[in-house]
């Protein structure tokens, strides 16, 4: 099955209302193409957890 992301965005509210909400992904685009086994890297807070847990239906964008 091919996977195709195209300008995946998810924006967490800030508890704080003074400040700007939280983007943990901004306009991400992903092609995976059919049989192809990826791997998703990157430094700690950069938005993978939450790219797979979209792309798995966990959450929404």
């Amino acid at each position: 099955m091919k996977v195709v992301l195209e300008n995946l965005t998810k924006r967490f509210p800030n508890r704080n209302k003074k400040e700007a909400d939280v983007i943990a992904v901004n306009q991400f685009n992903f092609e995976i193409p059919d049989g192809k086994l990826i791997g998703l890297l990157g430094p700690s807070g950069c938005g993978k957890s939450t790219t797979l847990h979209l792309l798995s239906g966990l959450q929404e964008p």
